[in-house]
């Protein structure tokens, strides 16, 4: 395990949009350069409030993207207590009055963990918005890349999880891959042992 400083870009797309009760719901689609970055392309899902655009859910999918920031509301709300219905439930009840956005952005994007696990690696990347045009919080996002041809979904590089640091973004990680692959070896598991073992290299963040 290595922390690493390579620098990519990624173009964001707003694909989709939907006005609720206590804001606006996005859906964005990010897309690795392709020259430094090799991971798929993904959606993440925000909520703006008018007062701040946080990132709430990542997905292979639109739809995936909902759902997940729709359970991650779900999980804070049950140990925060928000007042606010879940505007991701609300989203997802009106799909028909989603609207396509037009908004068009460029981020920078830096792979800071590096993990070797069985069968794969598993890499930790910073989204940095430095874009004017996009609005939404800094983020981390988690992806495990099997060195299988992208035939899948989550073939090659796909991205499993995100969070506000390296740490979350691998634990949500993990808790997706045991909704959607629990028949298989849980390889962000192997990754959160092996942080634990060198702890320090998480100081930074």
């Amino acid at each position: 395990m290595e922390k690493i400083g390579k620098v990519g870009k990624a173009i964001v797309r707003e694909a989709l949009y939907v006005p609720v009760e206590e804001g606006t719901v996005l859906v964005y689609k990010v897309k690795s350069d392709g020259v430094k970055l090799f991971f798929r392309d993904f959606y993440v899902s925000t909520f703006d409030d008018t007062q701040s655009e946080g990132v709430w859910g990542v997905g292979h999918t639109p739809v995936e993207a909902l759902k997940t920031a729709e359970r991650e509301w779900e999980r804070l709300s049950d140990k925060y207590g928000y007042d606010e219905e879940n505007p991701f439930r609300e989203a997802l009840g009106n799909l028909e009055q989603m609207k396509v956005g037009e908004t068009t952005g460029e981020v920078t994007v830096k792979e800071v963990l590096d993990i070797h696990v069985q069968n794969g690696d598993i890499s930790v990347y910073e989204i940095k918005n430095d874009d004017d045009n996009l609005f939404f919080n800094d983020v981390f996002f988690a992806t495990y890349d099997n060195h299988l041809p992208a035939k899948s979904h989550d073939d090659g590089e796909a991205v499993w999880g995100f969070g506000n640091d390296p740490l979350d973004a691998i634990k949500d990680a993990e808790m997706n891959w045991n909704r959607e692959r629990s028949n298989y070896i849980n390889p962000f598991i192997e990754a959160i042992e092996k942080l634990k073992e060198s702890n320090n290299i998480l100081r930074n963040y």
